[in-house]
C-alpha cells in the first residue's frame, strides 16, 4: 500500500504522539483511602494528611479530581509535601461530622498529631490549588531540615537558648471549648477573645461564647484536662489529647491522642470513662 508524502507525515507524527504518551508515564497523585493508614504513615514521615471530601452526585467533586488533581505541579506538590487521602462523604459520615466538612468538595490539611491546620473549599483550577497549598509546603521546610539535623549522630545543634524555651502555652489548639460542645463545632478560636484558664490560655470564637465559659467553666473543660481516656488507662507515656479528635460522652468533651484511640472508646466508652476516673479516685 501506497502512501502520499503528507499522508506519511500524519501517520508518523501519530506514531511518535502514541510513543511519548506511553513511554513518558507521567507522575499521578497517590490517593489512599483509609484515614488510619495515612495516620499512621503521617506520623512516621512527619507530613500532613490531605483529605480530600468528595460525592459522587458532585459535578464539581469530579472536576476536582479530573482537572486539578491531574495537574502535574498540583501532584508534584501533593506527593512531596502531604499524605493525600480522597474520601467519599456518603460512606465516611463520621469524619464528614468530625471535621466539620459542610460543603463538597472540602479538602482539609491534618498535622501528624491529628490538629487541622487548614481548609480548602470548593472546586479551584489546578494554579489557584497549587498556590492554596504553598504555605503548607513553606511550612514543612524547617521541619524536614531539623529532621535531618536530628539523624546526624553526635553533633550538637547550635540552636539558641531562647529557641528551646516554650512559648506561651495555648490550650487545645486554640480550639473553642465551647463551641465543641454547645455547637458540636470544630472552630478555632480568635487570639483577641482569650481567658486564662488553670495556667493555659483559651481562645474563644466569639465574646459570647467566651462568656458561656465564665459563667460554667467546668461544665466545658474538657473530661480528664484533656488527655486521652483510652491512653490513660492503656498506661501509654504519652496521654494529652487532640482538638481534632474532640467527641462528646455524657455531656463532657472527650479528647483522644488519635483517630485509632477514639475509634477504640467508642467501642465501649462505659469502660473507658469508669476505669479513668476509678484511677483519678485513687491518685487523690
Amino acid at each position: 500500500m501506497k502512501f502520499g508524502n503528507k499522508t506519511v507525515t500524519v501517520f508518523a507524527a501519530l506514531v511518535l504522539l502514541a510513543m511519548f504518551q506511553t513511554s513518558g508515564s507521567a507522575a499521578e497523585l497517590k490517593w489512599g483511602n483509609d484515614l488510619k493508614q495515612a495516620a499512621a504513615e503521617s506520623q512516621k514521615t512527619g507530613k500532613p494528611i490531605l483529605i480530600t471530601f468528595t460525592a459522587s452526585w458532585c459535578h464539581f467533586c469530579h472536576k476536582l479530581l479530573d482537572e486539578t488533581f491531574t495537574d502535574q505541579q498540583v501532584i508534584e506538590r501533593v506527593n512531596e509535601y502531604f499524605v493525600p487521602v480522597v474520601l467519599d462523604a456518603d460512606e465516611n459520615e463520621r469524619a464528614v461530622q468530625l471535621l466539620g466538612i459542610e460543603a463538597f468538595p472540602s479538602t482539609v490539611v491534618i498535622s501528624p498529631d491529628l490538629n487541622v491546620l487548614g481548609r480548602i473549599k470548593g472546586f479551584h483550577p489546578a494554579p489557584q490549588m497549587a498556590r492554596q497549598l504553598e504555605p503548607f509546603c513553606r511550612k514543612q521546610q524547617p521541619a524536614l531540615q531539623q529532621a535531618v539535623v536530628k539523624k546526624t549522630p553526635d553533633k550538637p545543634t547550635a540552636r539558641p537558648v531562647a529557641a528551646r524555651m516554650p512559648a506561651p502555652e495555648t490550650a487545645f489548639s486554640g480550639m473553642c471549648l465551647v463551641s465543641m460542645l454547645d455547637d458540636r463545632d470544630l472552630v478555632r478560636g480568635s487570639s483577641k477573645i482569650t481567658e486564662d484558664y488553670r495556667g493555659v490560655k483559651l481562645h474563644f470564637a466569639s465574646e459570647k461564647h467566651q462568656q458561656a465559659f465564665k459563667a460554667e467553666p467546668a461544665k466545658y473543660w474538657p473530661l480528664a484536662d484533656g488527655h486521652c481516656p483510652v491512653a490513660s488507662v492503656r498506661g501509654e507515656k504519652e496521654t494529652l489529647g487532640a482538638a481534632s479528635t474532640a467527641a462528646v460522652y455524657r455531656g463532657k468533651i472527650v479528647l483522644f491522642r488519635s483517630l485509632n484511640h477514639r475509634s477504640t472508646f467508642a467501642e465501649d466508652p462505659r469502660h473507658f470513662a469508669e476505669s479513668l476516673e476509678r484511677m483519678q479516685s485513687a491518685s487523690r
